[in-house]
């Protein structure tokens, strides 16, 4: 999946993003669709950080709750907010997406509407990115909160991306048991833009990290400066027709995530550069990757094959 080409909207303060003056070192974008029960706080959390030099975009996908009046109220007093409404529900994916063609910081950022980041979270990772070269995304250690902001728990890495070889870092990064939630780490503008960003299929974040640990390290900073938090109607809380409406409104076939991960997996590999040997390891590994969670690709397929069925069965009832 390429990046979204959907139409994106106006800004809110009718300040044109591509006519705005010099631009900020980071783009902090945050994606939304009828997010009203936590966006307050994250916005909040956003105005709060100690970092103040980026812009804020928010992209709403044609919510229908209180998002819009929410965006407004911070907007009237800080001009580094530019608000984008869909006309329409385009997909979370193509929503993620379509703020990066906006971005004009060197740095970038996404914002879940319903996490939370201490006030040093930017400046901590932002630092890093400004003195290492070598690391194209930086985050920090993540605590689990619940509905109410309370700590439960914390979400450590198992391994280091720290490797100098692209193998090794996809390894560790696809071999973390826990993947504390670096897909809302500060990363590299300029990297983000060589990927094909998130595809349309569950999982398409640990696909779209997989490729970005190629690109470079990741450096984890230890300090809890960022609130993942869980709760019923979060996108790792939906089942699966869930998650395909969640991706596409309109789509009900299957999606066949574990293929298009798969797929996506070794397009990755062959796109991102490196040494022939190292292409071979890490092709030789993605097949290994498919060999381990080959229940998950025949359940794919059956999924597929069964909805196929009904649907000409349905069909024929028609006629």
């Amino acid at each position: 999946m390429g990046r979204s080409e959907q139409p994106a909207g106006e800004a809110l303060n009718n300040v044109p993003i591509d006519e705005a003056p010099m631009p900020p070192l980071l783009t902090i974008g945050l994606p939304v669709y009828n997010g009203a029960d936590y966006l307050r706080q994250t916005m909040e959390s956003v105005r709060d950080q100690t970092f103040t030099d980026y812009e804020f975009i928010v992209c709403d996908n044609d919510s229908t709750d209180e998002t819009p009046e929410i965006v407004a109220e911070f907007a009237e007093s800080d001009d580094r907010i530019r608000y984008v409404k869909h006309p329409e529900n385009i997909g979370a994916h193509n929503n993620y997406n379509a703020i990066v063609p906006l971005a004009r910081g060197e740095y970038f950022k996404w914002v879940a509407h319903d996490d939370l980041m201490e006030p040093g979270f930017i400046q901590a990772c932002v630092s890093v990115l400004d003195t290492r070269p070598d690391v194209v995304l930086a985050f920090t250690a993540v605590d689990k909160i619940d509905t109410e902001g309370a700590k439960i728990g914390e979400l450590v890495s198992t391994r280091t991306y720290e490797y100098d070889s692209p193998y090794t870092r996809l390894r560790a990064y696809i071999g973390d048991r826990v993947k504390a939630p670096p897909i809302f780490g500060v990363m590299r503008t300029n990297v983000l833009r060589e990927t094909p960003l998130l595809g349309n299929f569950g999982g398409a974040d640990t696909i779209f990290l997989a490729e970005m640990s190629m690109r470079g390290r990741f450096a984890v900073i230890d300090e809890h400066l960022f609130q993942f938090r869980f709760h019923d109607t979060r996108y790792s809380a939906k089942d699966a027709a869930e998650i395909r409406k969640w991706f596409d409104p309109a789509r009900k076939a299957p999606i066949l995530s574990s293929w298009r991960k798969l797929g996506a997996l070794l397009g990755a590999v062959w796109r991102v550069p490196m040494p022939s040997t190292t292409r071979l390891r890490c092709t030789l590994f993605v097949g290994y990757w498919g060999l381990r969670h080959s229940n998950e690709l025949g359940g794919d397929v059956l999924s597929r094959f069964r909805y196929e069925v009904g649907r000409v069965g349905a069909a024929l009832k028609r006629k």
